[in-house]
């Protein structure tokens, strides 16, 4: 649940969460690396469920859930 002081996101930033479940999705999933995957979307301090909002593509997000 996302706090009420915490503004929305802007456009620029759901692009930008966009393309970092891009390529976190092309790592897991062509490159067999879900693990990694994992540690970098967790050291940027994001979820699934925050690249989700920001409108990802399923095919881009659903590498990243299998673990």
């Amino acid at each position: 649940m996302r706090s009420m002081t915490t503004r929305p996101r802007t456009r620029v930033e759901k692009l930008r969460l966009q393309g970092i479940a891009c390529a976190l999705g092309e790592l897991a999933s062509a490159h067999l690396e879900p693990d990694l995957a994992q540690k970098v979307l967790k050291s940027l301090g994001l979820s699934v469920a925050d690249l989700e909002a920001a409108g990802v593509e399923t095919f881009d997000a659903e590498p990243l859930k299998k673990q």
